[in-house]
C-alpha cells in the first residue's frame, strides 16, 4: 500500500522534466530572438553611441552636487 505513495514522487519530477524540456524550447527561442537583436544594434550603430553617451553625462554629474 505504501508503494503508490513512492510513485507520486517520481511522477513529480516527471512533470518537472517535462517543464524543463520546455524551458529548453523557450531558451533556443530567446537565443534567436538575441540573434536578431545583435543584428538589429549592428544596423543601428548610431543609437548605441548615443545611449553610451548619455551615460558619460549622468557620470559627469555626481549625485553628491545634486545634494549642495
Amino acid at each position: 500500500m505504501h508503494e503508490p505513495k513512492d510513485k507520486s514522487p517520481t511522477d513529480r519530477n516527471g512533470g518537472q522534466s517535462r517543464r524543463h524540456k520546455e524551458q529548453d524550447t523557450q531558451g533556443e527561442k530567446i537565443n534567436n530572438a538575441n540573434l536578431n537583436v545583435g543584428e538589429v544594434k549592428k544596423r543601428h550603430r548610431k543609437t548605441s553611441t548615443v545611449l553610451t553617451v548619455g551615460k558619460k553625462q549622468r557620470e559627469t554629474h555626481p549625485p553628491e552636487h545634486r545634494r549642495e
